[in-house]
């Protein structure tokens, strides 16, 4: 089966570009448009792993992944953004987020987190 995806994001474009390499890569997404969404789709669909958008309009990513950590503590979250600065990937570590990368990455690199999250949720 699969590993389940969840990506938080108010972009639809970028929740379709990659939510498509992704599932070419073999995994199984279920997508959210807003943090509210994204919260109950964490709790009711329970995936593996969530990569989450740090700026987002109503709930910003930070108070997503607390609600998330309060609900399910081992489920790791991957905070994904443009604006990403030092002090806002400390905050991010202290929330719970198992990494914190810019949306300029590869997908290469993206896959590489995804996967040392997959491996670190596991021992």
């Amino acid at each position: 089966m699969p590993v389940e995806i969840l990506l938080i994001d108010d972009d639809p474009q970028l929740r379709q570009i990659l939510g498509d390499r992704l599932e070419a890569c073999g995994y199984h997404v279920i997508f959210a448009a807003n943090g509210r969404e994204g919260i109950a789709k964490a709790e009711r669909e329970q995936p593996e792993i969530v990569l989450l958008d740090l700026e987002m309009p109503e709930m910003n990513g930070l108070t997503v992944l607390t609600e998330i950590r309060r609900r399910n503590a081992a489920l790791p979250v991957i905070m994904l953004t443009a604006y990403g600065t030092a002090a806002k990937a400390r905050e991010a570590r202290q929330c719970g987020a198992h990494d914190f990368l810019s949306k300029s990455i590869t997908f290469s690199q993206l896959l590489l987190a995804i996967q040392d999250s997959l491996m670190s949720k596991d021992e």
